[in-house]
């Protein structure tokens, strides 16, 4: 499928949804973002898995964390964490997936969160499909970007 119908598909399935919750576990993050009270009928909740690294553009860790000489890929969990926190209770207005298969997303409150589409943890940098009552409704669609950036859609449930 060509990048720009993977990233209408991605815009489709956040854009107009609040996030709800935010899980973390270690170095995973679980996005639940839900349909907005005035969403229109039949939109689903979406979960953005994320393996990678979120930032927001021009952020810095605080100097107090940065001096106690803690490994940096701590402290980039540890921020990736806090950030993606600030972003519970807002509505997601935008979001683009770029070449390289960053995904930036821009909160109702300001915030623009770009989860980079390269990662070298897991196999996926992120992972976006229907919140878990939702994969419930046959045929869904999930995209994958790979940890090499490479951006592909799965069909689960179709014949």
């Amino acid at each position: 499928m060509p990048m720009s119908s993977l990233s209408e598909k991605v815009s489709s399935m956040l854009e107009g949804r609040t996030l709800d919750q935010a899980s973390i576990f270690s170095t995973v993050c679980n996005m639940i973002l839900s349909p907005v009270e005035s969403a229109k009928p039949g939109v689903l909740a979406s979960e953005l898995r994320i393996y990678s690294s979120a930032t927001i553009r021009d952020f810095r860790s605080p100097e107090a964390i940065l001096e106690l000489g803690l490994p940096p890929e701590v402290v980039a969990r540890a921020s990736s964490s806090a950030l993606i926190a600030l972003a519970i209770g807002a509505e997601l207005r935008s979001s683009k997936v770029e070449p390289n298969g960053d995904l930036i997303m821009t909160f109702s409150n300001g915030l623009t969160l770009t989860v980079s589409g390269v990662s070298d943890t897991y196999e996926d940098a992120w992972v976006l499909l229907p919140a878990y009552e939702s994969e419930q409704q046959r045929p869904y669609s999930e995209i994958h970007c790979s940890s090499s950036g490479e951006i592909d859609e799965y069909v689960i449930g179709s014949c």
